[in-house]
């Protein structure tokens, strides 16, 4: 968390869900209920500032759903919105954001 910190992101809670891929949740990815909890118990979170990134493809689809900017590692392609990104490493996001 001190390296969050130290880079200028603060890290406010963490999120998960205990469901199974097939129980028919809202919170599991690419649904986008756990991201409305968490905008609901932080109301200063603003989406359209925010970004995902990921390394598999309900990483993509979480982001289309949710109409933010989305970056793929290794993924993202295929889609042909124009907030995804598909980037080779990690290291690329920077010329993004």
């Amino acid at each position: 968390m001190c390296y969050f910190h130290f880079k200028r992101f603060k890290l406010l809670d963490v999120f998960y869900c205990p469901h199974g891929k097939h129980e028919g949740c809202t919170c599991i990815k690419p649904e986008i209920g756990m991201i409305m909890k968490a905008t609901y118990k932080y109301p200063e979170i603003k989406l359209g500032e925010c970004f995902m990134v990921g390394d598999s493809t309900v990483d993509v689809e979480l982001a289309i759903n949710l109409g933010i900017k989305g970056f793929g590692i290794g993924v993202g392609s295929n889609y042909k919105q124009e907030n995804i990104h598909e980037l080779n490493t990690i290291k690329d996001l920077p010329s993004y954001i």
